[in-house]
């Protein structure tokens, strides 16, 4: 999440100044220019502050880089929706790689699980065959 970088945008896309959104924050505007710089984090008292000055929402300030946000509230059957994100391309790949990952130790578990298991048992028959006398004792 880079709420600086949020910031900046949402500035400019709205045409302000760092001095006006500053003064509407209620911090100074050396302060302010830090917070866009990712230099110092914005207090979470300024966040509805800034919201309102950029007209939009802090989930939208606070969002990660590069995600859409979604706030439909209602889909078409009539049901809450909760706000969501919408991944990038590469971050999407990313997620899905880290999910076949993990979908895989179970299947690599169970891989070792046999094998061991069939170590268990060579083993055991050669114990076995130690145990059984030899005929002609």
């Amino acid at each position: 999440m880079n709420v600086g970088a949020n910031l900046r945008s949402l500035r400019l896309a709205k045409s302000l100044t760092q001095d006006a959104l500053a003064e509407a924050i209620g911090v100074s505007t050396k302060t302010y220019r830090k917070m866009e710089a990712g230099k110092t984090k914005i207090a979470v008292g300024s966040l509805p502050k800034a919201a309102q000055a950029l007209d939009t929402s802090v989930d939208e300030l606070m969002k990660p880089e590069g995600m859409t946000l979604h706030n439909n509230f209602r889909n078409q059957n009539g049901h809450n929706v909760v706000f969501g994100y919408e991944m990038t391309g590469t971050e999407r790949e990313q997620l899905e790689e880290k999910i076949r990952e993990r979908d895989a130790l179970p299947k690599e578990k169970d891989g070792l699980i046999h094998a061991q298991q069939a170590q268990i048992q060579a083993l055991l028959e050669k114990i076995q065959q130690f145990l059984v006398p030899a005929s002609g004792y």
